[in-house]
């Protein structure tokens, strides 16, 4: 910072005083950092067409939903069938006593015979086990090509066309 301070004082009345100062200078400023970045940015569009034009969109459709029903049954096989049991009994044993006794003496003698018994069984198989797995996978198809077409015709004299942006 450059600094002066010329002054001046008058003592009579109606006088004058005149201050005279000599230059202030200043130092060298320095050097100057640098600005910071700039960005412009802009957009332009521009069409001309002498009086006809045409445009075309096509869109294909959704192909739609795919579906599985699977109604899976399983059935055990039959068991077989049971066979046919006849047991036959032999004759039951004979009995036989022989009783001695001395005369006049009460004699009390018993003779049973053994049990015939005779037993059968006749059953049939167990039936087989039965599983159902299914991996059931549905695809739906595609939606078919889709196509467009335009066209325009300007047969009138319309003139040049032009365009800026």
């Amino acid at each position: 910072m450059a600094e002066a301070s010329p002054s001046a004082v008058n003592t009579d009345i109606l006088g004058t005083a005149t201050a005279t100062g000599g230059n202030a200078t200043s130092g060298n400023s320095g050097a100057s950092g640098d600005t910071g970045p700039a960005l412009a940015t802009g957009d332009a569009t521009s069409a001309a067409d002498s009086g006809a034009s045409a445009t075309a969109l096509s869109l294909s459709g959704d192909s739609g939903g795919a579906l599985n029903d699977v109604l899976g049954t399983a059935i055990g096989g039959a068991g077989g069938a049971g066979g046919a049991a006849l047991p036959i009994a032999g004759a039951p044993a004979t009995a036989g006593s022989i009783v001695l006794g001395a005369a006049g003496a009460p004699i009390s003698a018993t003779a049973t015979g053994g049990s015939s018994v005779a037993a059968g069984e006749a059953n049939g198989g167990a039936g087989g086990a039965s599983t159902v797995t299914t991996h059931p996978e549905a695809t739906s198809g595609d939606s078919g090509a889709s196509t467009a077409q335009a066209s325009a015709t300007n047969t009138g004299n319309t003139g040049s066309a032009t365009s800026a942006a």
